[in-house]
């Protein structure tokens, strides 16, 4: 499996993490096709969470506008993006809820700026490769 992004929307990505000193999260819409997913758009959500240095919670009211949003344009929600800070690898929350939205889920480092995407496939969490586009 892999993941096609444009730089332009990576970027943003890590432009609004480098920014932030909260966890920020969002879905990541574009298509799937066999074992590649494109993403053709990045769209932001409100974190929530009581402690936002360390969880991310979306707004419920924005995660609905951003599913109905996906479907008027017949995009999927092809993966979830969030940052931590000092890691790109997955934390025993994230695992959580990777059973429960099992789609891909780019992590951004918002310190470092670097990036990893995973998918967990029957229990076992599986590096994903990010391929940039111009």
């Amino acid at each position: 499996m892999k993941i096609i992004i444009n730089k332009r929307n990576l970027a943003r990505i890590l432009s609004e993490a480098s920014r932030r000193a909260y966890e920020i999260c969002g879905f990541l819409l574009g298509t799937r096709k066999n074992d590649v997913l494109e993403v053709s758009e990045v769209i932001f959500i409100n974190n929530v969470a009581g402690d936002k240095e360390k969880a991310f919670y979306m707004n419920p009211i924005k995660t609905y506008n951003a599913l109905m949003y996906a479907s008027k344009k017949s995009l999927e929600i092809v993966g979830i993006f969030h940052s931590h800070i000092n890691s790109t690898l997955p934390s025993e929350e994230d695992l959580k809820y990777m059973k429960l939205w099992n789609v891909l889920w780019l992590i951004v480092d918002s310190t470092s700026k670097k990036y990893r995407a995973f998918i967990l496939d029957n229990g076992k969490l599986n590096e994903v490769k990010v391929i940039l586009r111009n």
